[in-house]
């Protein structure tokens, strides 16, 4: 993987039959669940000289029990800045027949027919985020100028369970393909970089909530002081140093 070549996010937003499971069908369609869908922007972006910005509207079939995505259209594009590449609308469709999503970390047990599904495909900069979406939506946004500054795109921000165990996961994933795959070693470190700076500023929030008990407020402190550490040491492997926030 080039230093440059970036992991990008996208923002979700989708009616499906089950108005219940829209949610969790947003917050499971995340770069780390739809890699082949990530890979599809990653390499259009980069081809395209770091400048490409689009708007598609998807329908899925999702299967019940498996989670896996039986079928996928592209029904609609919107080119918000740049050229759209050639073939790009292909590779998002077939990147989703390849994939799976599971809401709330595990697959529905019906089917689910999702229509209406919007992906952002945006740079990671602070305008693209506040044009990304209503607040209050999950947004995940794309490639940013600076891979050293993490991505800092969910709103409203995850819990710390869940930034700890991704965070986990992908140092186990970079630990895997060590002397095996180079580039997925480089891009489950960078993964884990982003949720590690994710996680300090989780942290550092919630230490700073008026209601936090000081015994509490000495354990955030604590496992503040671990994560700065891990990222400073996730940070080297990547050639990029953490700025304090």
């Amino acid at each position: 993987m080039r230093a440059h070549s970036l992991l990008p996010f996208l923002l979700l937003a989708a009616c499906a039959a089950k108005p219940e499971l829209v949610a969790k069908v947003k917050n499971a369609g995340t770069a780390g669940n739809l890699p082949k869908v990530v890979g599809c922007y990653e390499n259009a972006f980069e081809n395209a000289g770091f400048v490409g910005e689009y708007d598609l509207v998807v329908d899925l079939d999702v299967e019940g029990g498996t989670g896996k995505v039986v079928e996928a259209d592209v029904t609609d594009v919107t080119v918000v800045k740049g050229k759209l590449p050639e073939g790009f609308t292909d590779c998002v469709t077939s990147a989703f027949r390849a994939s799976t999503i599971a809401p709330g970390g595990a697959p529905s047990l019906d089917p689910l027919r999702i229509r209406n599904m919007r992906i952002a495909f945006r740079d990671g900069s602070s305008s693209a985020r506040a044009a990304a979406g209503p607040a209050g939506q999950p947004i995940l946004v794309g490639p940013r100028a600076d891979r050293c500054l993490g991505l800092y795109g969910h709103a409203p921000p995850r819990p710390l369970g869940e930034l700890q165990q991704e965070l986990a996961e992908a140092r186990a994933k970079a630990a895997s393909a060590h002397d095996q795959d180079p580039d997925a070693e480089a891009r489950a470190l960078q993964h884990a970089y982003d949720v590690a700076l994710e996680l300090r500023r989780r942290i550092e929030a919630d230490g700073w909530r008026p209601d936090v008990a000081p015994e509490a407020r000495k354990r955030l402190a604590l496992e503040l002081a671990n994560v700065e550490r891990l990222a400073v040491e996730l940070g080297a492997k990547i050639g990029c140093v953490p700025n304090a926030e």
